[in-house]
C-alpha cells in the first residue's frame, strides 16, 4: 500500500471512529506531537533578541528538521526496514548549530 493510500485509510477511519479519548488521554494525538515539537523548536530558535537572517535561518532548519522527521515516519509506517542515518546525522546537525 502505497503512502496516499495509507493516509486516505486512516483519514477516513478516523472521520467515521473518531479518535478514542482514552487513548487521546494516555498519549495524544500524533498532530498534537507535531504541534509540540513545532512550539518547542520556536520557542528555542526564534528568540527576539536575534537579526532577522538569523531567525530566518534557524526557521529553515527547524522546517528541514521536522519534514525530515516526518518522511522517516513515512517510510515506517510502509514496513520498510530501512532507516536513513544520513538524514537523521543532517538534521541533528542542522539542530546542534543553532
Amino acid at each position: 500500500m502505497n503512502s496516499l493510500a495509507i493516509c486516505a485509510v486512516g483519514l477516513v477511519a478516523e472521520a467515521g471512529l473518531g479518535y478514542p479519548d482514552a487513548l487521546f488521554a494516555r498519549i495524544g494525538h500524533p498532530v498534537t506531537w507535531i504541534g509540540a515539537a513545532l512550539a518547542a523548536l520556536d520557542a528555542r530558535l526564534n528568540r527576539a533578541d536575534l537579526p532577522a537572517p538569523a531567525r530566518r535561518a534557524r526557521g529553515f532548519a527547524a522546517l528541514a528538521a521536522a519534514s525530515g522527521f516526518e518522511v522517516d515516519e513515512i517510510d515506517t509506517l510502509q514496513g520498510g526496514e530501512r532507516h536513513d542515518v544520513l538524514r537523521a546525522e543532517v538534521r541533528e546537525r542542522l539542530l546542534r548549530a543553532i
